[in-house]
């Protein structure tokens, strides 16, 4: 049920109906997409960095792409140009050698960088010692805040639509987020550490959901 309410409330939201962002409800006029409108989504780790591993054996990099891929479906339908920094399972390195992590990271910079977008959503598998932790989170820069909105609204979404979300945004000093100026977050999805929520990651309905969330939050803020 609570699957139907998101994906309809998402659909219908060109027909000015109501989208769940703040707690009263509050309803948005209709979105019409900028033509301009271009968002870069970055997959996380890639290649022989393979980011967190879950419990299960399930690759943070492989489940980044797989969320990005379906993201990126999303927002097209909608009109919004998107730019992945990884379209497949390789990083941006050019070989495994010492430093191969900041060339990668250089390389998706460019990326972000000759596109020039007007936001940049980076997406990642959490891992943390304490198993029981669990919940997606959303991160913005400590020193470039301009997506401080986004995060905190995509942060409600979840909190509004996921059962385990964590109760607030972070500021984080991330590599990712400061490229550009434009509004940049990353985006924790879960913790692949806690095996229950691993196995709700994995789950192309629980999948499209934080997705459905993602896209909503973009809507919102970037109508305004």
């Amino acid at each position: 049920m609570r699957n139907q309410i998101l994906f309809i409330s998402i659909f219908v939201i060109i027909f000015s109906s109501i989208l769940v962002v703040y707690n009263d409800r509050q309803a948005v006029e209709s979105y019409s997409p900028k033509a301009s409108l271009t968002v870069v989504l970055d997959a996380g780790h890639g290649g022989i960095d393979v980011g967190a591993v879950g419990k299960n054996g399930t690759l943070e990099s492989d489940l980044n792409l797989l969320y990005c891929q379906t993201l990126k479906q999303m927002m097209q339908e909608y009109g919004i140009n998107v730019v992945m920094t990884r379209e497949d399972e390789n990083g941006l390195y050019s070989e495994y050698k010492n430093g191969f992590k900041m060339e990668d990271m250089r390389k998706r910079r460019e990326i972000i960088q000759q596109t020039d977008p007007d936001l940049v959503i980076s997406i990642h598998m959490n891992k943390f010692s304490v198993s029981s932790s669990r919940g997606a989170q959303v991160f913005y820069d400590d020193e470039y805040q301009s997506g401080k909105e986004l995060a905190e609204v995509l942060q409600k979404m979840f909190i509004d639509n996921l059962s385990y979300a964590r109760k607030e945004t972070k500021c984080a000093d991330l590599y990712i987020l400061k490229c550009v100026s434009k509004p940049s977050i990353l985006v924790e999805c879960g913790y692949l550490s806690n095996e229950q929520e691993e196995k709700l990651l994995v789950q192309k309905d629980y999948m499209k959901n934080i997705c459905y969330c993602i896209l909503a939050s973009v809507l919102a803020v970037m109508q305004k």
